[in-house]
């Protein structure tokens, strides 16, 4: 089969009739909904990085370098771990870091 007769072959459909499909809906829906709940989180951090205990560039420095091994190993632990699975540890991983957060900003030693 070529190219041509593949492509005259497949159905195009509208996102209307996409979505008419619960299961489509439902998925649409909660993409949506992580996506604008990382993408407001990703800013966030970004914007109240000067609120952090310690030095603004160096803390900067260690957000960006962290996002850098982040970005190299979110893909490693998706395919190893499934996608269920990777989301979950990557919430656990960033209630952890929330709580050290919380106790170096009460204990000014940390700083």
């Amino acid at each position: 089969m070529s190219d041509n007769e593949a492509s005259t072959t497949t159905k195009s459909i509208s996102f209307k009739e996409y979505v008419k499909d619960c299961t489509n809906l439902r998925n649409l829906l909660i993409f949506v909904y992580l996506f604008i709940g990382a993408s407001f989180n990703f800013y966030l951090i970004t914007f109240n990085m000067k609120y952090i205990p310690g030095d603004v560039f160096v803390n900067t420095s260690v957000s960006c370098c962290a996002e850098v091994v982040a970005c190299f190993l979110c893909g490693a632990m998706r395919n190893g771990l499934g996608p269920k699975c990777a989301l979950s540890t990557a919430f656990w991983i960033c209630a952890a870091s929330g709580v050290l957060l919380a106790i170096a900003e009460s204990n000014p030693d940390w700083t």
